[in-house]
């Protein structure tokens, strides 16, 4: 995938570089850091009450010995990690001011896309217990009890996994997990984040009853508007999906000016959200307010354009990665930059197009990432039976092109057939054994029949 890189100076080369007599040059030491992703992106998101709600929950368990569990929940991009960055940090330094001599909690961190659950358990071993050797190696429940019997007993800590849905196969590990907040010793602050918004409900109900926690939602201001009964919840998502992408572009580009600035020449001079590297920027002179105004309303008006609307449209229809958002808004920049006289809708349009035709968005993870349960391990199955069996038969892309578009009837055929084969055993959407040759496919009757509901009709009438 490609991807349009920014230089520190804003240009692309000597093709695309603004011109010395861009009005709108100023605006590179204001807009750039923002592209480069140097900024929390505080009002993008809201992440002014999440910060405080993790940070607070961290100085409760440094201070207090209060334990409580977060799920941070968002989009990839959306901030989960920089919001956990930022408040360990804050609530370090004050620890570090505090005057009571608090104890600095141990902070545990791991990615469960990259670390197992047994990794997990002997990165928690070697963090609590000096005298664990992590080369050594132990029965796997032994080590799974002896991480678990740290975490109670350790002191406070700050245990942190980011993309916990990755372990939603180890039911048992996340059971003992998750009830570690039920213990009267333990002194823990548990920070899990993910992307999944199923997540829970995701969990068998065993699970879910060890699972208290306070959801915290790095979208909700921008994505999560109440659903009123009975509206298309389909068609709410997109208009919700829309206002955050169109939210993105507008908080990205515009130039920030504290609300007390009464705008006039003598006043102080804009300043800027936090730069996470400290690195130091030029001031808006006195004589630009009026242009940084203008600049502000330009995109103001092209981003509530009716003609936007479709173009937005398209893009959240294709890709819901705020990676590759900033980047079309880099581009959109950039073309700006070009503009010789002001920012248009029509120069908006054209980057935007040209950007996500160019970075060729993954259309069959979108579409993945759509399909329920037992859709997914159906679509397991198929791949591992091809697989088996060095059949071309099926490919993932032509498989979830039948599940996603409803073109293709001639596979509906070869699915039921596959589906008939027996080749996966699932109880309740888990794998409970394998048979030498052959894998059956046990999904109860009223799952089935949920689970046609979402399928394309020429698939759908097989069932």
């Amino acid at each position: 995938m490609s991807h349009v890189r920014v230089p520190p100076d804003g240009s692309l080369g000597d093709e695309s570089s603004g011109s010395p007599e861009s009005p709108f040059i100023w605006t590179r030491p204001y807009v750039l850091p923002r592209l480069l992703g140097t900024y929390i992106p505080e009002k993008l998101i809201g992440l002014e009450q999440q910060l405080k709600t993790v940070k607070l929950h961290i100085l409760g368990t440094a201070r207090h010995g209060i334990s409580s569990t977060l799920l941070i929940r968002g989009l990839r991009g959306s901030g989960k990690t920089q919001l956990i960055g930022l408040a360990i940090a804050q609530a370090t330094r004050e620890l570090n001011s505090d005057s009571n001599n608090n104890t600095l909690p141990y902070i545990i961190q791991a990615d469960a896309i990259s670390v197992d659950p047994l990794q997990l358990c002997s990165r928690i071993c070697s963090a609590l217990d000096e005298g664990f050797d992590p080369k050594k190696r132990a029965a796997r429940h032994l080590l799974l009890e002896k991480a678990m019997e740290l975490l109670v007993n350790g002191g406070p800590i700050v245990l942190i996994i980011e993309n916990i849905d990755n372990y939603l196969a180890s039911g048992s590990f996340l059971y003992k997990l998750f009830d570690l907040c039920h213990s009267e010793t333990r002194t823990i602050c548990a920070i899990y984040t993910t992307r999944v918004y199923k997540f829970v409900s995701s969990l068998p109900m065993r699970v879910q009853s060890r699972f208290t926690y306070e959801l915290v939602d790095t979208m909700q201001n921008l994505s999560l508007a109440p659903i009123p009964t009975g509206h298309n919840l389909k068609e709410l998502a997109h208009k919700a999906s829309i206002s955050f992408l169109r939210q993105f572009i507008l908080d990205r580009l515009t130039i920030a000016i504290p609300d007390s600035h009464p705008l006039s020449a003598g006043s102080p001079e804009p300043t800027l959200k936090k730069v996470v590297d400290k690195q130091s920027l030029l001031s808006i002179e006195s004589s630009k307010l009026f242009d940084v105004i203008a600049w502000n309303d330009a995109l103001e008006e092209i981003l509530r354009s009716p003609e936007i609307e479709d173009t937005l449209s398209w893009i959240v229809s294709l890709i819901r990665d705020c990676y590759l958002y900033l980047q079309l808004t880099s581009a959109i920049y950039l073309s700006f930059m070009r503009c010789p006289k002001k920012p248009s809708v029509d120069a908006f349009n054209h980057a935007a197009v040209l950007y996500i035709q160019s970075s060729h968005p993954d259309q069959q993870a979108q579409a993945l990432e759509g399909l329920s349960n037992e859709a997914c391990y159906l679509l397991g199955a198929i791949i591992d039976y091809c697989r088996c069996q060095n059949s071309l038969m099926f490919t993932l892309s032509n498989v979830i092109s039948a599940f996603s578009s409803g073109k293709g009837a001639h596979l509906s055929t070869q699915m039921y057939q596959l589906m008939q084969a027996s080749i996966f055993e699932l109880i309740d959407g888990k794998i409970v054994f394998k048979r030498q040759s052959s894998w059956r496919l046990v999904v109860p009757i009223p799952k089935i029949l949920e689970f046609s509901k979402r399928l394309p009709e020429s698939i759908r009438i097989l069932f």
